[in-house]
């Protein structure tokens, strides 16, 4: 009786047991369900976070990785809440490799043998536009200019005097009332050559036979010039301005006059480099030469050499006139043949410097290529040794 009484209170029990737990059991099956859901997911998507941040790009640094939208978006499913709060910058955020762009860099310490190469950054973390690794911005180069070819070159030198005439001596040149003053700084003597009167003398760019004799072509011989002297002139006295000099029969410095017809009326159209930095404005600045110290680079014999513009001609007929205004040859893009025809046509005087360097002989003629180059475009060698940069005078 008390048997069957038991059976029957506890089978009530069971049932109404069964009947409460029921719901419960069913919501704790959803929610055991919805958790292995939510953890698959959040693994799937934290594998797939980690191989996309090598591939997207950050949005504030194109060049670099990291921190992304799929990073912002794990941190959200596998920690709710506190996103929000956490900055894509936080140096506790980025990788290993990622660096703070505000942070001082020692040099010493910089890993060399890496083959990874990060762009400098700014603040905001951003390349500057004129460092991109990706885009690299060439090296500044000069304009380029036409070259003249097959011009017969005769050789002169400072303090040389082969007529009595200002065109005729290298005591002064076009653009230095004093070039061989300038040139040496030696006074032994004082010029008398007309147009050139009163300027201090002394020193010869080439030997003298004689030393007590002029510094002449019949007197004059050339000095040991070779590569492993920079082709600078042997047993001479110090020199002061580059040996590596030549001329063009352009003078854009001194007006015309009854006897020579030169280029300063016409300079600002001539010359292609008037109106550059450094040159514009000075059309009618008469103490102002846009050819003086002008580089020059030159070819013969398989040689490339290079040379500063410090006189101008050849252009004398023998007789003291000349054109020096002769822009069709000097300044021309059709390889125009000088104007003038004496000395074999000659288009161009050069120093012995300019001479050896070329593999020519002293005094003596050379055929030669040459155009204008910009001084950005003038590479290392002896014509740096010295550079002239003495004002016309």
């Amino acid at each position: 009786m008390f048997d069957g009484a038991k059976r029957k209170i506890r089978n009530i029990f069971n049932s109404n047991v069964m009947m409460y737990n029921k719901p419960r059991f069913i919501i704790l099956s959803g929610v055991i369900v919805s958790a292995a859901v939510i953890g698959m997911t959040a693994y799937l998507v934290s594998g797939f976070v980690s191989q996309s941040a090598m591939l997207i790009p950050r949005a504030d640094n194109p060049a670099a990785t990291g921190t992304t939208l799929l990073d912002t978006l794990s941190r959200i499913i596998l920690s709710p809440g506190k996103a929000a709060a956490t900055n894509s910058k936080d140096p506790s955020s980025t990788s290993p490799s990622s660096t703070n762009p505000t942070s001082p860099v020692n040099p010493s310490s910089t890993d060399t043998s890496s083959t990874t190469t990060t762009s400098p950054t700014t603040q905001n973390g951003t390349p500057p536009a004129t460092q991109n690794q990706n885009n690299p911005q060439p090296s500044p180069t000069g304009r380029s200019y036409p070259w003249h070819t097959n011009i017969n070159a005769t050789t002169f030198w400072v303090g040389e005097q082969f007529q009595s005439t200002a065109d005729g001596s290298q005591v002064c040149s076009a653009y230095d009332a004093r070039w061989q003053y300038s040139f040496f700084h030696l006074s032994t003597g004082t010029n008398t050559t007309a147009g050139c009167k009163g300027s201090p003398t002394g020193g010869c760019d080439a030997v003298k036979k004689s030393s007590g004799g002029k510094c002449d072509d019949t007197n004059s011989t050339g000095s040991l010039r070779t590569p492993s002297n920079g082709y600078f002139p042997a047993g001479l006295p110090p020199i002061y301005e580059s040996p590596f000099y030549l001329d063009l029969p352009y003078d854009d410095y001194n007006p015309s006059d009854s006897t020579d017809t030169t280029g300063y009326a016409t300079r600002c159209r001539d010359i292609p480099w008037a109106n550059d930095a450094g040159f514009s404005g000075n059309c009618t600045n008469k103490s102002f030469s846009y050819m003086k110290n002008r580089f020059v680079k030159i070819t013969a014999h398989g040689n490339t050499c290079y040379g500063q513009i410090e006189d101008a001609g050849p252009a004398d007929d023998g007789n003291g006139n000349g054109n020096y205004a002769d822009a069709n040859y000097v300044f021309s893009t059709s390889n125009a043949r000088p104007y003038n025809k004496s000395y074999n046509s000659a288009g161009m005087d050069i120093s012995p410097a300019l001479g050896a360097c070329l593999g020519g002989q002293f005094n003596s003629d050379l055929t030669i290529s040459w155009q204008f180059v910009d001084g950005v475009d003038v590479p290392a060698g002896p014509w740096k040794t010295i550079v002239t940069t003495t004002k016309p005078n």
